[in-house]
């Protein structure tokens, strides 16, 4: 038996922009005022795309991950919860 798990950070969805659209109402800001601070807290300076998570889902499901067991595996461009 294989049990890993995928970290995932700030990925470009509908759900971090309604996330951030509604931050910045209580923040009384822009919300690309609040994206561009957003994604300044970010190495990679950007969002994870999907297809990105996907290919990792997909490694992890195929033959060549099967010596790997117990990991957790963060995917965030570097953000590691700064936002």
């Amino acid at each position: 038996i294989t049990a890993n798990s995928i970290l995932m950070g700030p990925f470009d969805t509908p759900g971090i922009n309604s996330v951030w659209t509604e931050r910045a109402k209580s923040q009384s800001i822009s919300f690309t005022d609040l994206s561009k601070i957003a994604l300044n807290k970010i190495p990679a300076k950007r969002l994870g795309k999907v297809e990105e998570c996907s290919y990792l889902c997909a490694f992890l499901c195929s033959q060549y991950s099967g010596f790997m067991t117990g990991q957790s595996i963060l995917i965030d461009g570097g953000a590691n919860l700064t936002i």
